[in-house]
């Protein structure tokens, strides 16, 4: 977001554009997706997945600072480049969807045991539609924040919902 804010030609004001379009709904839409987790995913999937976490390094230590870093820095990355440089399409669902779906598939499959990637495929598809949903945001609105804020909304419920989990 930052590259897209100092790029020439950019209109800041385009950034702020959409929040007569039901932008805070769109926030809070992203806000479900740890809700979600905690209501589709089994008891012991989440407890593979968060000692999946822990085997690579995550503890209760540096735990606020790894949900602070996946908050704010992954979206403020990934909206410019996935939304306003590669989602130009305007079909109900891109190749920049799917390949948006399938980068996070593989971040997901680093954590989660070989035991459980029969869930693969509907994660797969979940952040498709996911993806989709905040290329059509940034398309309706013309502007960066409301996908931006919704896509920070979502990491930060599915970090609570690790944070949750994590014993």
């Amino acid at each position: 977001m930052l590259l897209k804010l100092t790029s020439r030609g950019y209109r800041f004001k385009r950034l702020f554009t959409g929040w007569r379009t039901w932008g805070w709904l769109w926030v809070f839409i992203g806000l479900l997706a740890g809700v979600s987790l905690t209501i589709i995913l089994p008891q012991t999937l989440s407890d593979s997945f968060t000692l999946g976490l822990a085997t690579k390094g995550l503890s209760k230590q540096n735990l606020f600072l790894f949900i602070l870093i996946f908050v704010l820095v992954t979206p403020t990355l990934e909206e410019p480049f996935w939304r306003d440089y590669l989602g130009k399409s305007r079909g109900l669902l891109s190749l920049s969807d799917i390949a948006f779906a399938g980068y996070h598939l593989l971040v997901v499959a680093l954590f989660l045991p070989s035991a459980y990637w029969l869930f693969l495929p509907v994660i797969l598809i979940g952040l498709s539609i996911v993806a989709a949903f905040w290329r059509w945001i940034f398309r309706t609105t013309q502007g960066l924040m409301i996908p931006w804020l919704s896509h920070a909304a979502a990491d930060l419920s599915v970090m609570l919902w690790v944070a949750w989990q994590f014993k």
